[in-house]
């Protein structure tokens, strides 16, 4: 059994999460869990984050035996400071989510969540930002890979910040959020990626309206 862990200012120090006798994969797999859940909860008075500080993904991908993490709701000003464009995240995504619904040239729920995915990434790739790019499909090898390439894992959105952090947006707009094996699997591979990454971490982005 896990103590519910808490979120530090600025996210540093990090919380070593360790559940005796569980063992490192079954913690994370656990964080992965509860954050699951409480990205459910998100609303404008705090948003759940996901975060890891990158050394305990070693170069062949293991699991070092004390890794640092934390899950817990952050207000807005502590989630500016290590993601400093999430607010122009959020409000694009209530921006484009309000369009695509006015529009109703939508067939489904699915189909919707699909028109705003495409509608952010090409917003997102004409700002033309090697820090801050859509639908970015990635490799565990670490060799390019092509959009819907066979084997990758897409990201919604990443962006990348000094010193050294990686912020992972992955937006949903139906009832079902995010999957804990998913959130834990795109902090690996951003970790695979971007190796000179020191702390990752992962946001479930809906619109507000």
């Amino acid at each position: 059994m896990i103590a519910e862990p808490t979120v530090q200012p600025a996210f540093l120090p990090a919380v070593p999460l360790i559940g005796v006798g569980i063992g490192v994969a079954r913690t994370l797999q656990l964080l992965g869990i509860l954050f699951a859940v409480q990205s459910a909860r998100n609303d404008r008075s705090g948003t759940a984050v996901l975060g890891l500080s990158a050394n305990e993904y070693r170069t062949d991908g293991a699991l070092d035996q004390n890794p640092a993490a934390w899950v817990g709701r952050i207000d807005q000003t502590t989630l500016d400071a290590a993601c400093p464009r999430n607010g122009e995240v959020l409000t694009m995504t209530d921006q484009v989510a309000a369009e695509v619904r006015q529009s109703g040239l939508y067939r489904s729920p699915q189909d919707f969540g699909n028109k705003v995915h495409a509608r952010i990434a090409q917003i997102v790739k004409e700002m033309d930002n090697p820090n801050f790019r859509a639908e970015l499909s990635l490799l565990p090898e670490r060799i390019d890979a092509f959009y819907g390439q066979r084997g990758t894992l897409r990201l919604d959105l990443l962006e990348r910040t000094v010193p050294g952090t990686a912020c992972i947006y992955d937006y949903k707009t139906g009832v079902r959020g995010i999957e804990p094996a998913r959130a834990l699997d795109l902090v690996k591979i951003v970790k695979k990626n971007f190796p000179e990454t020191t702390r990752i971490i992962v946001i479930q982005v809906r619109p507000r309206e």
